[in-house]
Order: structure tokens, then C-alpha cells, then sequence
């Protein structure tokens, strides 16, 4: 599905090297990226896309994927989009969130959409409704802990503490919401 001023990224799916898609996203000038993870439950055809509500900022209330903006040092979409993916599920997928592991397990299940007007990148990539099921689970507890150790660094670190930016950046979603077809 491709929506206003967006291109769908060739699919390459049959030809020798699997992530020909996303190596043709080097040349492409992007400012963000994201991961929209969607998944099946079993008996059942439903797709089910999992999103996260925005904490704060000019986006807070409103639901979304998982990404954000460049950092200098990336040098292509899908090295922000799992960045900002681990950051925003806060490690709860451990090795699941890697680029490793989506560039070698869910990048074939994946459509990525390259909106051009606002440089945004998005890979709309299934994964197994297991881990996303555990993500769901422990959503809530982990972010609890987190906003503790927000608020104990907050008290001795310094406002420019690598660590708070961290702590912050974990903390992007406020909750999380299943949407189906």
C-alpha cells in the first residue's frame, strides 16, 4: 500500500540477494525511519499492526510506529529504524530489534515505504506473533522501571546526561495498542 507523495520500495524478493530493497535506500536522502511491526494470531487471517502512543512532545496522544528521527552517523534508513525501534520497545525484544536479525529474518516478510515530500522511511515488517506477545506483556512493568530510573538519574546526573537522553528516549511510548484489518 502506498499513500500520498510515498513509493514503494521494487520488491526483490526472487532475486539472488534478499536485501537488494534496502540497499538502494543508501542513495535515498532520508531525515527518519521507522519499523511498523504488524503479525497473525493463529486461527485466525487477521493481520494485527502494533503501535505505541507518543509520551510527549508535538506528537503526544497520537499513535504510531516505532522510529524517529537520523542521527549523523547513520548512513542508511534501516540503522536508524532499529535503533529507534530497540530504544522505543525499551530492549524488551533483546536480539529481535538488532539490524542483524532483521536484516536476516524479517526484512523478506517486510514492505518498506520511502516518502519522498517528508524523507521518512518505513518497513512494514511482520514478526512472530510470539515476540510481539511478549513485548505486549511486559510493556507496562518495564516502563514503570524506567520512569524510576528516569527520575533517580534525574535528581544526581546532569541535564545533558547521556544516560537521562537514554532513559528519555525509552520512554517516547506511553502505551501500546493493537490495530487489526
Amino acid at each position: 500500500m502506498c499513500i500520498k507523495n510515498c513509493q514503494c520500495v521494487p520488491d526483490f524478493a526472487n532475486e539472488q540477494q534478499p536485501d537488494a530493497r534496502n540497499s538502494i535506500l543508501n542513495e535515498f536522502t532520508y531525515n527518519g525511519a521507522s519499523i511498523l511491526p504488524f503479525t497473525t494470531w493463529r486461527l485466525s487471517d487477521r493481520i494485527y499492526f502494533l503501535l505505541g502512543e507518543e509520551a510527549y512532545g508535538k506528537d503526544a496522544g497520537k499513535w504510531d510506529d516505532w522510529g524517529g528521527r537520523r542521527e549523523q552517523s547513520e548512513a542508511n534508513p534501516l540503522v536508524t529504524a532499529t535503533r529507534e525501534f530497540t530504544e522505543e520497545t525499551m530492549g524488551l525484544l533483546g536480539k529481535y530489534s538488532s539490524k542483524s536479525y532483521i536484516e536476516q529474518k524479517i526484512l523478506e516478510k517486510t514492505n518498506i515505504l520511502a516518502d519522498e515530500s517528508k524523507k521518512l522511511v518505513t518497513y512494514i515488517s511482520y514478526f512472530p506473533a510470539a515476540l510481539l506477545k511478549n513485548l505486549s506483556r511486559n510493556f507496562y512493568k518495564k516502563r514503570k522501571k524506567l520512569i524510576a530510573d528516569f527520575n533517580k538519574y534525574n535528581k544526581i546526573c546532569a541535564a545533558n546526561s547521556p544516560k537521562l537522553f537514554l532513559l528519555k528516549n525509552m520512554l517516547d511510548k506511553k502505551r501500546i495498542g493493537w490495530l487489526s484489518n
